[in-house]
């Protein structure tokens, strides 16, 4: 134990030196990475930090189809359709590439809220691990719980490259001395690899050019996926519905609306898979005790783009389905009593 104490003590103050040395050589450049690359912890921090002022109060947690159109986004519309039957509060933790792994790090966080009704995204193309950004919000499992750590390290953590090590590891974080060290570091390291690249960029040449992806690959990239009830974040989906549902919250899943002209334009529209991956996220919800609506063909030609971004008028659509399933799921909640 006392190996183990001067080991931390002795990681600690040494962290503590090279980040002083960090902040001389850089510490603008590495601030302002640091607010770039964790900008999600502000942000939820600003949302989930104060008490609701209405009740009821709807939490939707999902990805950058929360936030586009920015004019006229799926929960403020959705607010403002129940409003009119009276007060209600709507709080939207999301974020580019938000998945269930993120949802699962920061429920507990959601749930200290006391809501009334917890609203997820089921966007497909985010139901696989992100080959372009694995782990890019795993510095949020340090708000996991720790007694929630054993039931989490049993979850498949590899896809997000991490570990039960890793979880507890990141349990640091809950400490601001140790966030301060932790981030600034990692800042510090992206900041050294790009200032690498500046200089020896001249001397290495430029780089080969990149070809842009074709539609119809960008199209199977995010689309060509099948669903199973051991597919990592369909797992990972069941749990954190399961932790919301055992909290007392009733929670509706949703599978987001899919560009299935797009799809079939350009030879990739596949209607048995897509009724089958339904088939597996609504076992997965329902098996947790959520709500499982199947929204993936809800929209038409130009209401949902490639990305899985609504316009205006699939924003408009999806608003009135999902404030009738809201309230529905309401009345059962009510029915059954608390």
């Amino acid at each position: 134990m006392h190996r183990v104490a001067s080991a931390i003590a002795t990681w600690v103050v040494t962290s503590a030196v090279v980040l002083g040395a960090v902040r001389w050589v850089a510490g603008d450049a590495v601030a302002a990475v640091t607010r770039e690359r964790y900008a999600h912890r502000a942000k939820l921090e600003a949302v989930l930090s104060t008490s609701p002022d209405r009740r009821p109060l709807i939490v939707w947690m999902g990805d950058s189809t929360l936030e586009i159109p920015a004019a006229a986004t799926l929960p403020h519309l959705v607010e403002r359709r129940l409003a009119l039957r009276g007060p209600v509060d709507v709080r939207a933790v999301d974020g580019p590439g938000f998945d269930f792994y993120a949802h699962y790090f920061v429920l507990e966080r959601v749930l200290a809220l006391r809501p009334d009704l917890i609203v997820m995204t089921a966007n497909l193309r985010l139901l696989v691990p992100n080959p372009d950004a694995p782990g890019w919000y795993n510095d949020l499992a340090s708000a996991l719980p720790p007694r929630e750590l054993p039931r989490a390290a049993r979850l498949p953590l590899a896809p997000a490259r991490l570990s039960a090590a890793r979880l507890a590891l990141l349990q640091c974080l809950r400490a601001s001395v140790c966030e301060t060290l932790g981030l600034d570091l990692d800042a510090f390291r992206i900041w050294a690899t790009g200032a690498w690249v500046r200089v020896a960029g001249p001397i290495l040449g430029p780089e080969p050019a990149i070809a842009l992806p074709k539609p119809r690959d960008v199209l199977r990239k995010f689309y060509d996926i099948t669903l199973s009830a051991d597919s990592a974040l369909v797992e990972v989906l069941a749990a954190t519905v399961g932790r919301a549902e055992a909290a007392g919250v009733p929670t509706v899943v949703y599978f987001a609306p899919m560009p299935l002209d797009l799809l079939a334009a350009a030879g990739l529209d596949d209607p048995g898979r897509w009724r089958r991956n339904a088939g597996v996220l609504r076992a997965a919800t329902e098996s947790a005790g959520g709500t499982f609506v199947d929204l993936h063909d809800a929209l038409g030609a130009r209401e949902v783009d490639a990305m899985a971004h609504y316009d205006a008028t699939g924003a408009r659509r999806l608003a009135e389905r999902l404030t009738d399933v809201f309230v529905g799921v309401a009345a059962q909640g009510a029915a059954h009593g608390p």
